[in-house]
């Protein structure tokens, strides 16, 4: 596809060009200190809870410290093995960040190897073309593959699924991996491959008896799992969809999507054809179930674009199939067709730009380059004065800093949860009006908190920074 264009083409050096760009904000994020997408924060916070007792992993959502761990276990358990054997502190929030990072790249790193593979070997696509379409998955996938959340783990696998039914690894990384399994059962249910049924099924059950031996043997407690995987993340809003989700996809990928649609439309009824084709199996994964589980799974308040990511690597690789089997078309228009690619990928990397350069920058000079010492010294003030007791603030690294007394570190699920009474806060009442909770950490006066009137129960003790902290007074 690029033998005739090659990468002397102007729009070709441009594309390159973006793309070592992203590549280097990738770089550039194992610096950064900061969230970079997804609250990343929230998962650190449970990363540092197992590196001290795995039984925390979990919590119970409605008592002290009102935790959620909104994600299944296998990324949280991936970065507390590594951890532990590199004898990471608990309380090292970058190095805990960073390593969790490259617990992210490696399986990035693994995911290009394998839709590679896909293109070079299952499609037989030519080595300048396959590189093409792995540098568009590295763009589309960006930053989400490479930050402190296990979206890419899910992607990893569902790839795996394709050849080798990694489904019950891929549900095991995060609920929305429950897809594959529904996806690929309703495929072999569809072309009556009962065998295949029996062994897909058998394997998950399987996996999932041993996965669960394994968690139970080294600590990991399950008790209050669906209070935080299901109960935690059921807050729905088509609302709060539009504006937070389906924009950004349009905004993102609208010329992708109607450019690859374009191109295989000649041939779309051919390739649905006969049920037992890849072209059938790639075209039913993308059009007729991924798209749309992506569409309802991203109605979830707290969603983002990322809901979307599988839905765009199985377009991806249905643009490779469809390249080997359209060869007419391509002599004709392959140069066009290829120049409209890379205009995507330049657009799709400009956005990239707009909204995490400055979050990646700002991050590294906040983390490295800063002279405040206002964390420190709140770390400092509640170390001294805090005891046995806890503190709520609004700072997601001041959570971090002392995360053994924080209270709901990941206040926005609480928040979600609270219209749709997922948890009762009677706990957490009692322990605002009998000072379990010594201090609020806030950047505005006393406020209700989740709609819990606590403003008569603090007064102002001082200021840091921008930071005000109220004390529990002594009624």
């Amino acid at each position: 596809m690029l033998k005739n264009i090659g990468f002397g083409d102007h729009i070709s050096k441009v594309y390159f060009l973006f793309f070592f760009g992203i590549c280097l904000l990738l770089s550039l994020s194992f610096l950064s200190g900061a969230d970079i997408r997804g609250v990343e924060s929230n998962v650190i916070f449970t990363i540092q809870q197992i590196l001290v007792d795995n039984s925390l992993l979990y919590q119970n959502p409605a008592k002290l410290p009102y935790a959620i761990t909104q994600y299944t276990p296998l990324y949280y358990i991936i970065c507390d093995l590594i951890l532990t054997l590199f004898d990471v502190n608990e309380f090292d929030v970058f190095n805990i960040r960073m390593i969790s990072k490259l617990v992210s790249l490696v399986f990035l790193v693994a995911s290009v190897f394998n839709i590679n593979r896909i293109f070079r070997v299952h499609f037989k696509l030519p080595k300048s073309d396959a590189f093409l379409l792995v540098s568009l998955f590295i763009v589309v996938s960006f930053p989400w593959f490479i930050i402190s959340r296990p979206d890419v783990l899910v992607s990893y696998f569902m790839l795996l699924c394709i050849d080798l039914f990694f489904c019950f690894l891929s549900l095991a990384s995060k609920q929305t991996g429950i897809l594959f399994s529904l996806i690929f059962g309703l495929y072999l249910l569809i072309n009556e491959l009962w065998r295949a049924v029996f062994f897909l099924g058998f394997g998950f059950i399987v996996c999932a008896i041993f996965f669960s031996l394994l968690m139970l043997s080294f600590g990991y407690d399950f008790t209050f799992f669906k209070e935080n995987i299901i109960d935690g993340v059921s807050d729905f809003s088509l609302l709060y969809a539009i504006k937070a989700t389906y924009q950004d996809f349009v905004l993102y990928y609208t010329f992708l999507i109607f450019g690859i649609v374009f191109f295989i439309k000649d041939g779309f009824v051919k390739m649905i054809h006969s049920k037992k084709t890849i072209s059938f199996f790639l075209t039913f994964l993308v059009l007729l179930l991924l798209l749309l589980f992506s569409m309802v799974f991203a109605l979830k308040k707290g969603s983002g674009i990322n809901y979307f990511n599988d839905f765009l690597i199985v377009l991806l690789l249905l643009l490779g199939y469809s390249i080997i089997t359209k060869k007419d078309y391509l002599k004709y228009k392959k140069k066009n067709f290829v120049s409209f690619l890379f205009l995507v990928g330049i657009q799709v990397s400009i956005v990239h730009f707009y909204y995490y350069s400055e979050r990646i920058a700002k991050g590294i000079y906040e983390e490295h380059l800063s002279n405040s010492t206002l964390r420190n010294d709140i770390k400092y003030f509640l170390n001294n004065n805090i005891e046995d007791a806890y503190f709520y603030s609004d700072d997601r690294r001041i959570n971090l800093n002392n995360f053994k007394n924080c209270i709901l570190p990941q206040i926005e699920i609480h928040q979600a949860a609270l219209n749709k009474g997922a948890y009762q806060y009677n706990n957490l009442r009692e322990d605002f009006y009998n000072g379990k909770i010594k201090y609020l950490i806030l950047y505005s006066n006393v406020r209700p908190i989740l709609n819990i009137d606590v403003i008569n129960y603090y007064s102002f003790e001082g200021e840091m920074g921008g930071l005000k902290i109220f004390k529990y007074k002594e009624l």
